[in-house]
């Protein structure tokens, strides 16, 4: 049969070899519209999933049963290096370990859950190499017993922030893990809520809340067996910048939060643990800081407070490595 007989009029008269090179084209043109158009349902269908997992951890995150009761009427004394957090307080809190052999897991930093299959903590946590089988542990209070709600989640995998340069102060010291399975929310597990603007933070006197297991005093003091509690006020960058406080090493994508006179602050073990902040117009918690550094010469002292990571320096990047379901 003739070519021409099976090609559209407009290619009738066109030497063969040129017709079957548009042929071709044409069929590499169909197949495309066809796969587009089984992939585009696919697509919108995620986005919408995506959209959906967003709406629910904005509708429960940051709720606790005290809310901003916590930031007041706490005897001064009771203060001096935080005190035992009441159960299932800070529903978000993490604790994030690594396997050390079949049934030991080693524990070394706190963290934040963002949304049921991400965790949010500091990059400086993750440093065990690329072979580690990290562990998030949920619901968690006494680091010494089982207790009713908590849960293990293997970490499937993590991003450490492109830019994080532990040289350079712990600069862009943020990391997000993925689970290997979605966790299970209850009364005593719950997301954060996170800034809702990049680069907003809170204002300079502001109190906020700092958790975690970390270490209760300087020297040698032990680790915390529970779940402490810390409030502590958000400091200028200017003061923390002094040279009597930590100089250059407060970056713009930093949070300087504690007392001059020292007393509270966060501790070795505390890494990667949240300072959340009470919002009274949305009626819930926000994550704005991640423990950094701060220790080195020792807790709770005078004009050396903890240095946070600044979440809402991050947001862009939390929201393109989650896929916009956080």
């Amino acid at each position: 049969m003739e070519v021409a007989a099976f090609t559209p009029k407009l290619l009738q008269g066109v030497s063969p070899m040129r017709t079957k090179v548009a042929t071709v084209w044409a069929a590499h043109l169909w197949t495309c519209l066809w796969a587009f158009s089984w992939l585009l349902p696919i697509f919108l269908i995620n986005t919408q999933a995506n959209g959906a997992s967003a709406q629910k951890v904005m509708s429960i995150c940051g709720r606790n049963r005290l809310s901003s009761r916590m930031l007041q009427g706490e005897p001064s004394s009771q203060l001096t290096g935080g005190v035992e957090a009441p159960l299932g307080e800070w529903p978000w809190q993490i604790r994030l370990g690594a396997k050390q052999g079949r049934n030991l897991i080693s524990w070394f930093c706190g963290g934040s859950i963002i949304s049921e299959n991400y965790i949010l903590t500091a990059a400086h946590c993750l440093e065990s190499g690329p072979n580690a089988q990290y562990v998030v542990r949920v619901g968690d209070h006494n680091a010494n017993a089982y207790e009713q709600g908590e849960e293990d989640y293997a970490v499937l995998r993590w991003r450490i922030h492109p830019m994080y340069n532990k040289a350079d102060n712990f600069a862009n010291d943020i990391a997000i893990l993925r689970l290997a399975r979605p966790i299970r929310y209850h009364r005593r597990v719950t997301p954060i809520c996170l800034p809702h603007k990049v680069n907003e933070e809170p204002a300079v006197g502001t109190t906020c809340m700092v958790t975690g297991w970390g270490m209760i005093g300087a020297g040698n003091a032990p680790f915390s067996s529970v779940l402490r509690q810390g409030r502590v006020v958000v400091l200028s960058r200017f003061v923390c910048r002094d040279r009597s406080y930590w100089g250059p090493s407060v970056k713009d994508s930093n949070i300087c939060a504690g007392y001059p006179d020292g007393h509270v602050d966060a501790c070795k073990g505390d890494s990667g643990g949240p300072l959340v902040c009470y919002d009274e117009k949305e009626d819930h918690w926000s994550l704005q800081g991640l423990v950094s550094f701060g220790w080195d010469q020792g807790c709770g002292f005078a004009k050396k407070p903890a240095i946070y990571t600044k979440v809402s320096s991050y947001l862009n990047w939390i929201h393109l490595t989650t896929g916009n379901t956080v």
